[in-house]
């Protein structure tokens, strides 16, 4: 999973973080990183209301494996048009963000690069 921030966080360096996007057509790699990530509201809640941070661990490694399918499969800073590189741009930072709250909450850092 730090690997995964790591590559992250390369491809926000290299390409950046659009100020604005739309939303292209999305693939199936893309929807099920986005419906990855709209789960950790909901994991942190239960994993407080049930006392077991393994839950949020456990939303760290489902959302790292979904990001590294959607990382190999799409091209992100040489995607096929701009729409969809700044929508992938924007996707990837969500990601990286979200990896990092899950591991605060779990008291682990995360390195820049690798």
């Amino acid at each position: 999973v730090q690997y995964t921030c790591a590559r992250a966080n390369s491809v926000l360096q290299k390409g950046g973080i659009p100020t604005s996007y739309e939303i292209p057509t999305l693939t199936a790699e893309e929807i099920e990183l986005v419906k990855a990530l709209s789960v950790f509201p909901e994991t942190v809640r239960a994993s407080a209301e049930k006392y077991e941070p393994s839950l949020i661990a456990r939303f760290a490694v489902d959302v790292a494996q979904k990001f590294n399918k959607f990382y190999f499969d799409c091209k992100i800073l040489t995607a096929e048009d701009e729409k969809s590189k700044n929508f992938r741009l924007v996707l990837t930072n969500a990601t990286l963000q979200a990896l990092k709250n899950a591991f605060a909450l779990l008291g682990i850092g995360i390195p820049d690069k690798m």
